[in-house]
């Protein structure tokens, strides 16, 4: 990587109809552009929610347990 450029995680997103770009970089902000809507969330906030939508899950949908090997 050259001095002064920077790293940016960047993906191509579709919500509904709307098309667009989430993108991060070192700023700990999240920008999100689609069709009509643009607008920034700070990482920390976007990890409560991603972490609260993951334990949710898991309530919902409860991983099967894993069947126990009989000895012989």
């Amino acid at each position: 990587m050259k001095a002064g450029e920077r790293m940016k995680i960047c993906k191509t997103v579709t919500i509904g109809e709307q098309i667009g770009q989430i993108e991060f970089d070192e700023t700990t902000e999240v920008r999100i552009a689609l069709t009509n809507i643009k607008g920034v969330v700070k990482l920390s906030e976007l990890e409560t929610i991603l972490r609260e939508a993951h334990d949710l899950n898991r309530r919902l949908y409860p991983p099967a347990p894993v069947a126990k090997k009989r000895k012989k």
